[in-house]
Formats: C-alpha cells, structure tokens, sequence
C-alpha cells in the first residue's frame, strides 16, 4: 500500500501522461474498467491456476471450479500458475521482506517516511494505526532486500530488525524508550527467470512500469459516465 508506479500512457485513468501514482489506486482502477468489459473471470477470488491439457483450471476461495479453454496464453507470472516447465535459467535476486510492527510506545509524531542506504531496514513507513481509534498514533512498517542465505541468518532476523528500529526511534527523538512488537513478516522472492515459449504458452517479462495502455475506441464511448461514478479507494481495495 506504499508503493508507487510510473505509468507510460494512462490517459483513460484521467492521472495525465506520465504521472507516479500510487500501485493500489492503478490496480483498482484497472480491476474497475476490465470488470465492467467482462474481462475478469474470477475477481478477487482465485486462489490457485493450473493448465491442464488444453484449458486453465481455477480454484477460487469457496473451491469452485473455472474452466477457461484458450488458444494461446500469455504469462505475466509464472509461478502463480502449475503446470508448466520449470524455467530453463534462473538466477536469484533480492528478495523483498516486509516486517510489520505495532507501535506500543512512541506511536505520536509526525514522521512519515524514512529511507537509508543499507539493503536491511532500506525503507520505513510510519501510518495511521488501526488498532486504535487515535489516527494520530502510528505503527510501521520496514522493507527490506535480503538474499536467502541472509534471510537464515539470526544478523537479519525479526529481532535484530525490531531492536535496530528501535535504536532508529532513540536517534529521531521519537522517544527515549520505544516498544515495538513485531506484527509479520512478508517476503516476496524475486528470481531473474527464463521460460521456453510455446506455440499456446507466452512468457511476458513486462514490469509494470513499462506497460503502455492502448485506449480502445470503446472507452471513449458511453459507459465512460458510468465507470467515473465508481471512484475507488487510495487507502485499500476493500472500498470498491
């Protein structure tokens, strides 16, 4: 919910050309104009794809069964789908790891966002807490890229990252005393991968930043007025 993308060409987002927007807002925009073309098949609900001979098989959330049969597939993400050859080259990467704190002691004050060198603790954000009713009491949250080996090590473990945010809130003033408990740890594996092209199965390696949205005539049309009375959410897409 902190991240944000660069978008080539979103002019039917109404953001003007070549802005930095936040991904959570692209993204329920995107999902609001393919759902109202009929363009999603299973929103928000699958929780598995698998190809099995020639059709998609989708698991969604109440283990329901979809079943797409298609001529020619174009991949984004691999390894959100089974059933296919494993990657002829892969090499290893970063890995983003996200640890999530509630804030005890030291949740009042006004920083927002903070940035430093090093890949452990490489971001902080500070947020209106939810937990509380206060919004002006902040909890937080740390990114980090790590390998896997440093992923094992005790040096980069939950612990070493909530006593070193700690030390960052004894640096800033925030409070003499800080108490953070930590709420989570995400990590997002990040391998540099290739996979052989098919005659039916397209290996895409486009990021998100570099995807350029063609307007179609359509949205020009009259289902323009309806989909601005829907306007999503900049905080989570729940709201929808």
């Amino acid at each position: 919910m902190f991240d944000d993308v660069h978008v080539v060409d979103p002019e039917f987002l109404e953001f003007g050309r070549g802005n930095k927007i936040p991904s959570v807002f692209l993204w329920e925009k995107l999902m609001l104009y393919h759902g109202f073309y009929g363009n999603i098949v299973a929103p928000d609900l699958a929780r598995s794809i698998r190809i099995e001979e020639e059709q998609l098989k989708v698991t969604t959330e109440f283990s329901r069964l979809i079943r797409i049969k298609f001529n020619k597939l174009h991949i984004f993400d691999p390894n959100a789908l089974d059933g296919i050859e494993p990657p002829t080259e892969s090499v290893e990467k970063l890995h983003t790891v996200i640890d999530w704190f509630n804030v005890k002691k030291g949740a009042k004050h006004n920083k927002t966002n903070l940035k430093f060198k090093e890949n452990f603790l490489n971001e902080v954000w500070f947020y209106s807490s939810v937990r509380v009713p206060n919004p002006t009491y902040k909890d937080c949250v740390v990114r980090s890229y790590l390998t896997s080996e440093q992923l094992k090590d005790h040096d980069h473990s939950e612990v070493i990252c909530r006593l070193q945010l700690q030390k960052i809130f004894k640096e800033l003033n925030i409070t003499e005393r800080p108490r953070l408990e930590h709420a989570g740890r995400d990590i997002h594996w990040s391998y540099d991968e290739k996979y052989l092209d098919t005659d039916r199965l397209k290996f895409k390696n486009n990021h998100i930043d570099r995807i350029t949205f063609n307007t179609p005539s359509t949205h020009k049309g009259s289902i323009d007025k309806y989909v601005k009375l829907f306007s999503s959410s900049r905080n989570h897409t729940s709201s929808i």
